[in-house]
């Protein structure tokens, strides 16, 4: 009995070195729970916590761990990822500017402009995004943002997402639901929208203050851009739109691209950021004043458009 039991202890021994000296070969994405599991995204010390710094300075700090995909997406944003919106967030926003973010995603631009405005108000419709987005501001208390799980649209509505990729992806855009609450293109969890008409009174924006729109909706925007036209008729001091096109994604109809342009033309200044042959923004994207609306039908398939009444702002943008 007592050699056996020797001869047992040893074998033991003997197995568990072995086995301990094969997982020390095993890849660290295998041992390792994925960096957006459930554990580690409840934690914020276990999200890759780090503080990051943008171009003009200004840091936060963000879970580089909880990117949705895009690796690297926060090391990017403080050096190269589109530096013509940065150029245009810094030149319109200042501390005494509410920003509203439509499609916030995790966080790049509503957290960099709360590091300069007076108040961010950040809506994102995608679930998973939006987790990342709220996590990325409860690391930033200090910072005045408000984060959102909404849509806009051009009335109270509900939503769907439909994405391209993985869930949270920064390409994901929404299906709206038809009124009995079936589903017209997808079968995915639904969103709320909000009615654009009624953004300043829902978030108690006061009207005529020095206001900033982003508008990043993956192809919605051609219903989002003109459900804002009544409310912009009413106010006398018009926000800054910064809009990002995605015909590509969705095509607009004969009427949805007129009422767009028709927006647009409430504006004294209109500029436009051309992308590169990829359809994205790069060093090389140019910021140009455009002396009238565009034609309906010449609006461009994947540039910016920013309208604006803010001279001293748009004659910035330019020189910078």
């Amino acid at each position: 009995m007592r050699k056996f039991t020797r001869c047992s202890l040893i074998f033991i021994l003997v197995f568990g070195f072995v086995w301990f000296a094969q997982l020390r070969q095993i890849p660290d994405s295998i041992v390792r729970p994925s960096h957006e599991s459930k554990n580690r995204f409840n934690d914020s010390t276990n999200c890759g916590s780090k503080v990051v710094s943008f171009f003009d300075g200004a840091r936060a700090r963000v879970c580089s761990f909880l990117t949705a995909g895009n690796d690297g997406i926060w090391e990017r944003a403080s050096k190269s990822w589109e530096p013509s919106t940065f150029r245009i967030f810094a030149s319109f926003i200042d501390d005494a500017t509410t920003v509203i973010d439509f499609g916030a995603w995790i966080g790049v631009t509503p957290i960099y402009a709360a590091t300069r405005a007076k108040r961010v108000i950040a809506l994102e419709p995608d679930f998973v995004a939006y987790q990342i987005l709220l996590k990325n501001a409860e690391l930033n208390p200090s910072l005045p943002i408000s984060v959102f799980h909404s849509c806009v649209s051009s009335r109270e509505e509900s939503a769907s997402m439909r994405g391209y990729a993985q869930p949270g992806d920064s390409a994901s855009m929404t299906n709206v639901l038809s009124n009995n609450g079936v589903l017209l293109d997808a079968n995915t969890d639904s969103v709320q929208c909000r009615a654009a008409s009624k953004l300043f009174q829902d978030f108690g924006v006061p009207q005529n203050s020095k206001v900033f729109i982003k508008i990043d909706t993956e192809g919605f925007e051609q219903v989002v851009v003109p459900a804002l036209h009544t409310l912009l008729q009413t106010l006398t001091v018009r926000p800054t739109l910064f809009i990002s096109m995605h015909i590509g994604h969705r095509h607009p109809t004969e009427v949805e691209r007129k009422a767009f342009v028709d927006t647009l033309a409430l504006y004294h200044s209109l500029f436009v950021v051309e992308f590169n042959v990829y359809g994205q923004r790069d060093e090389h994207s140019n910021i140009k004043r455009l002396e009238s609306p565009p034609h309906p039908e010449e609006l461009c398939t994947y540039c910016d458009y920013v309208a604006t009444d803010d001279e001293d702002a748009s004659n910035l943008i330019l020189t910078t």
